[in-house]
């Protein structure tokens, strides 16, 4: 028991995912309190075309509203079945403790679950990328398109790759074809942080927070 809470609380150290990077200090989600044990986490991404927001939530208890382009922090959910909406759609999920879920509406009168890694590696950052707008297969470069940073992901799928902290400049490219900058930012150890492809031209960066308190 103790081992596996130990494993958990790591989990939700690293949990400190998902949230745009310029909305948070350095110190933000630090001192927030520990969510139960037996939680889950899930965030919200609004990747559609719609001008209006969201009221994202589960279980009945809306946590944000995501307007087109929104990355949400991480929220809190028991585990077991949560049921899932994203403004008048609802589905009933299947969470596991520990683990992180991010919840993509793209348009139209579905939505998609995506189980996240976890950053197990303490002296390495993660970078997760989305495609959820280009057809053909996108790929995370550094923006001069030297070096492939995340490779070729198909449209609704991520991919993922842990890297030493560093400041780095990306964009997002197809085949040699730069879509989308990300622009410069700086790495930090044990963190993970989301490259997401909301438009054929627009990428979204998101840096880990969990929201503890809704």
């Amino acid at each position: 028991m103790k081992q596996t809470f130990l494993s958990y609380l790591m989990a939700f150290v690293v949990a400190v995912l998902a949230m745009p990077a310029n909305a948070a200090g350095p110190d933000a989600g630090l001192y927030d309190p520990l969510p139960p044990e037996g939680s889950a986490f899930v965030r919200y991404i609004n990747a559609s075309a719609d001008t209006a927001s969201k009221a994202v939530g589960a279980n009945g208890k809306a946590s944000e509203y995501a307007k087109p382009g929104d990355v949400t922090p991480y929220f809190v959910v028991p585990q077991g079945k949560a049921e899932i909406g994203f403004g008048d759609i609802k589905l009933s999920q299947d969470v596991v403790s520990g683990k992180f879920y991010t919840v993509v509406w793209t348009g139209g009168e579905a939505v998609q679950v995506i189980e996240d890694p976890v950053n197990d590696n303490r002296a390495k950052s993660q970078i997760l990328f989305y495609n959820l707008a280009s057809d053909e297969a996108a790929t995370l470069k550094t923006a001069d398109g030297k070096v492939e940073v995340v490779g070729a992901t198909e449209k609704g799928k991520s991919g993922v790759r842990q890297i030493n902290p560093v400041k780095v400049t990306l964009a997002v490219y197809k085949g040699d074809a730069k879509i989308a900058d990300v622009g410069e930012e700086s790495l930090e150890r044990g963190m993970a942080y989301s490259a997401v492809l909301v438009s054929p031209t627009k990428v979204v960066w998101a840096r880990g927070i969990t929201n503890t308190t809704r």
